[in-house]
């Protein structure tokens, strides 16, 4: 008894469990993310890109340049997100098993409120970068593509929380955690298309591009950089349509050809929306119905 009447076993609502949980786990990942030391790194990092990459020239001789900064923007928050993320969920197990246990609340009330909380808390570091490093760099001259790329950002920090989220609750060992995310974020970042184009990648690895949000990030911000304004030809003979010259321009189009950007910045960023939503349900489905690597047979989640 003592779990509410009208034949429910839980004694308050979904929303309510939801906003309580989300409260409470705002408060732990307040603590932990916006911390002072993390805030200097972030003005640090910005920095040292903003310098390495200063008013990179919007010339032919810099597209490739120009590609780099957007890459390793990409990873290297998206990593900063997957290992942050990983982390909760083995710290959290006992308590979430326990409170579990005595009908406190429903998992997907609980997996829901990290969401709520974790996810704008990651998103203001990338933002607070992006807002000094993007122009220091020079990257484009553009208000509306800093917003756009903002926002490709934010998606590419939501899929590597959704990452480090599943393999999370898929090993309650840490330093097992530890070990395959590493080993899942190298194959994603290698296949992401700035190391190798999809074509230089063996015939029997290429559909690992189509399961990497570096691939989807790095495509989508590409796309955006360098949609709408062509390139000037400078002689360095980096782009084949300008023949090696330094008058003319060359295209937008041919610009992401020679990159081997493939769809535009809106289809890539719907792609990444999707396999966010996608590995963020399929870690909610492992914790609901499969037992994590350490835990037994009663690791595994009774209840939703």
């Amino acid at each position: 008894g003592g779990r509410g009447g009208g034949g429910t076993k839980w004694n308050t609502r979904w929303l309510y469990q939801t906003a309580v949980l989300s409260r409470r786990s705002f408060k732990v990942a307040y603590k932990d993310l916006l911390t002072p030391i993390a805030l200097f790194q972030c003005c640090l990092v910005s920095a040292i890109a903003g310098g390495m990459w200063w008013q990179t020239p919007w010339t032919e001789s810099r597209t490739e340049s120009r590609s780099a900064f957007i890459f390793f923007t990409i990873i290297f928050w998206c990593f900063n997100a997957i290992f942050s993320s990983l982390m909760s969920f083995p710290s959290e197990g006992p308590i979430l098993e326990r409170e579990r246990a005595s009908g406190s609340y429903r998992l997907s009330a609980y997996y829901l409120s990290k969401t709520f909380a974790e996810s704008p808390l990651r998103f203001v570091h990338p933002t607070i970068y992006l807002s000094v490093a993007f122009w220091m760099a020079g990257i484009r001259n553009d208000f509306g593509v800093w917003v756009g790329w903002v926002l490709i950002q934010l998606l590419v920090i939501f899929g590597g929380e959704s990452l480090g989220f599943f393999v999370g609750a898929t090993f309650s060992n840490a330093r097992h955690g530890i070990a395959a995310c590493t080993i899942i974020a190298i194959l994603l970042m290698l296949s992401g298309g700035f190391f190798l184009t999809s074509t230089e990648v063996p015939a029997f690895l290429r559909w690992v591009r189509y399961l990497s949000p570096f691939s989807y990030g790095y495509n989508a911000a590409v796309a955006l950089v360098f949609n709408g304004k062509s390139v000037p030809c400078d002689g360095s003979g980096v782009l084949a349509a300008c023949g090696g010259g330094n008058e003319g321009a060359v295209s937008p189009a041919e610009v992401l050809e020679v990159l081997g950007v493939q769809h535009s910045a809106a289809t890539n960023a719907g792609l990444l929306a999707l396999w966010c939503l996608a590995i963020r349900l399929w870690g909610y489905c492992h914790l609901r119905f499969l037992p994590s690597d350490s835990a037994g047979p009663q690791g595994g989640p009774a209840r939703r």
